[in-house]
């Protein structure tokens, strides 16, 4: 049996550069989806998922929109694509789901922290040096998936608690640092893995 190591096209084009970023964040200032002087924070959300039971979900949404009540929170919320803007909206009242024409890289671009519990989304998002807060509540040990990052909030307080350090652009910078170990396990030659 012979293995060759292969790239994925979709993540050779995800590199972030100063000039995307602010690209990403003029286009979502127009369009007044993030906001200055917020933690403008994105959910990537997977209520489709089968791994979770429906009152896993609930309990996923809860703890998500719990955030959007905190002082200093812009939440913004990326639907899956086989998601229902209906559920999110029913689910995450106080968030601003993203209209599908908004791509996620400039969504992750525009925000300052990703947070969601294991999509693949949050792999492209540590490529795009943005922290990601991954969510594992009790219970969800062993549905985590392969992708388990540096920072994780098990619940409402833990969640306070990180998003109130990921407001200082130090500790932002801290989390892209600690991400780098997992992209480099999970991502062989990020930017140029198709390359011969």
């Amino acid at each position: 049996t012979r293995f060759v190591v292969t790239g994925a096209p979709r993540l050779d084009s995800v590199e972030p550069t100063e000039e995307k970023r602010s690209a990403a964040r003029e286009k979502l200032l127009r369009l007044r989806l993030i906001a200055l002087q917020r933690l403008n924070v994105l959910f990537l959300s997977q209520g489709h998922s089968a791994v979770f039971s429906g009152e896993e979900h609930r309990r996923i949404f809860a703890l998500v929109a719990s955030l959007a009540g905190q002082e200093g929170i812009r939440l913004l919320v990326r639907q899956h694509p086989q998601e229902s803007e209906a559920v999110s909206r029913e689910r995450l009242m106080d968030a601003i789901v993203l209209p599908r024409e908004i791509s996620l890289a400039d969504a992750v671009l525009a925000c300052d922290v990703v947070v969601s519990v294991n999509s693949t989304a949050m792999l492209e998002a540590s490529l795009l040096k943005v922290p990601v807060l991954q969510i594992a509540l009790p219970g969800f040990e062993d549905r985590l998936g392969w992708l388990r990052f540096p920072r994780q909030i098990s619940g409402g307080a833990s969640a306070c608690e990180a998003l109130q350090a990921l407001r200082d652009a130090a500790q932002r910078d801290q989390c892209v640092r600690e991400q780098h170990v997992l992209v480099q396990a999970c991502v062989h030659a990020p930017g140029r893995g198709t390359e011969n």
